[in-house]
């Protein structure tokens, strides 16, 4: 790594271990829901069984992605791998120029639903797995679901191929492709409890 310049500050670096897992969070006492007809009804309980093991692997974290000390980040973008959005911009920068010129050389486009690695280069993070969204339209809505389910799937596989024991994902579906966040949220959810981990 290269040093800083004289007078920059080194970028700050989160380490996994030091966030809460779901299993440590606080737990709401009466929860709230919202059933389809607008009726609100108080929950003493879960409707959905808690399995401590996974909520022990899980973290939910709001925060600059590429901030964080895992083995992979996902960077959600588009088939050229040029997006423009807050995640990737970070990413883009903390890595350095290396990245483009790895993407560039080696790795050129990802197709939707694909899962793509690059290193990670100055970024805490050894490598990057990039992924593209599906674009959202409610005529092909079973299409768009399975794309996104294909994005965390694929993402998910590469990452036990590879061995990694860490992996930070970011939303995939993007309010830019017109995916609904309350369903892209989700297939985020269902996808990552179903992958054998």
């Amino acid at each position: 790594m290269e040093p800083e310049p004289l007078g920059k500050l080194p970028e700050p670096v989160v380490l996994v271990e030091t966030l809460n897992r779901w299993g440590d969070a606080p737990s709401a006492q009466h929860a709230s829901v919202i059933i389809p007809s607008g009726e609100v009804r108080g929950l003493h309980a879960s409707p959905f069984p808690c399995d401590d093991c996974i909520n022990q692997k899980l973290i939910l974290w709001d925060g600059d992605i590429s901030s964080l000390e895992v083995d992979a980040i996902v960077n959600s973008t588009n088939e050229s791998m040029n997006d423009i959005n807050p995640a990737s911009a970070s990413i883009f920068r903390r890595a350095g120029p290396r990245l483009r010129e790895e993407i560039k050389a080696d790795v050129k486009e990802c197709g939707t639903g694909e899962a793509k690695v690059t290193q990670g280069h100055y970024l805490p993070a050894r490598y990057i797995i990039h992924t593209v969204g599906p674009k959202y339209n409610m005529k092909y809505q079973t299409a768009s679901e399975n794309t996104l389910h294909m994005c965390y799937r694929n993402t998910l596989q590469k990452a036990k191929e590879m061995g990694l024991h860490s992996i930070a994902i970011p939303v995939i579906n993007s309010l830019k492709r017109n995916y609904p966040p309350d369903q892209g949220a989700h297939v985020a959810l269902q996808q990552t409890l179903q992958t054998d981990a």
